[in-house]
């Protein structure tokens, strides 16, 4: 099934793994990631390029790196990683690595690593508007977002939903926006089924609800709103 809603993730590797890197790269795309692969070669001088990389590096918040012998001692490779732990000490990112100079690659590791940049997010359509920034949010910062207006005409809507949500709760995140409009709507549904499933969910409380006292942990985005969406992001890179 093809997806719109993509993780841009800055794939760091050594020139000689570039054909196993590159099983990386296409085993993520399948997955409906855009992982991003620099090769050098064709660069009389490679350093005119790394301002570059590095303004690439600062615009994303997911790293992979392909870990080799022969990529733990280029200093290329050690040049990237380094700017990604700079990145690191500023700003909370997702960063995992994956081994490529050994036997099959680690499909289940590749698979975790996407686990955490998956989201389907659950609303009330008369919530959308003050959902929208918190969904820009999520994007920018490189999370897959489903959204429903991606299924296709005549597709079951309802199977199609409940797909998404069971792999959401199994592969990611279930983020599900809380207000008045949402005690009527499929979000306690689906706040219900992500419980079942064990997802890994936060509830967003996006307008003060009664009672304010629920029984579970949530985000409470009522509370300085403005900056809400970078902080929710902040929050889920971190966990």
């Amino acid at each position: 099934m093809d997806v719109e809603y993509r993780a841009w993730i800055f794939v760091s590797h050594a020139s000689d793994d570039l054909p196993r890197a590159r099983e990386v790269r296409n085993y993520l795309e399948s997955k409906g990631a855009s992982p991003l692969l620099f090769h050098l070669k064709a660069l009389a001088n490679p350093e005119e390029f790394w301002p570059i990389i590095e303004r690439e590096i600062a615009a994303r918040n997911f790293f992979l790196y392909c870990q080799s012998a022969v990529a733990d001692e280029r200093e290329w490779v050690r040049r990237e990683r380094e700017a990604v732990a700079r990145e690191r000490r500023n700003r909370p990112i997702r960063v995992d690595s994956i081994t490529v100079d050994g036997g099959d690659l680690d499909f289940a590791k590749l698979d975790a690593f996407l686990a955490k940049t998956r989201v389907f997010p659950s609303f009330s359509h008369k919530d959308e508007e003050a959902v929208r920034p918190f969904l820009l949010a999520m994007e920018r910062a490189g999370f897959q977002v489903f959204d429903e207006k991606e299924i296709a005409a005549g597709e079951p809507w309802r199977a199609r939903i409940q797909r998404e949500l069971e792999a959401a709760a199994r592969d990611g995140w279930a983020v599900v926006f809380l207000s008045p409009f949402s005690g009527t709507s499929h979000t306690r549904d689906h706040l219900r089924t992500g419980r079942r499933l064990g997802a890994k969910f936060i509830p967003v409380v996006i307008k003060t609800l009664e009672p304010p006292n629920f029984p579970f942990e949530f985000f409470d985005a009522t509370h300085d709103p403005t900056t809400a969406p970078d902080r929710l992001v902040e929050l889920m890179l971190r966990r």
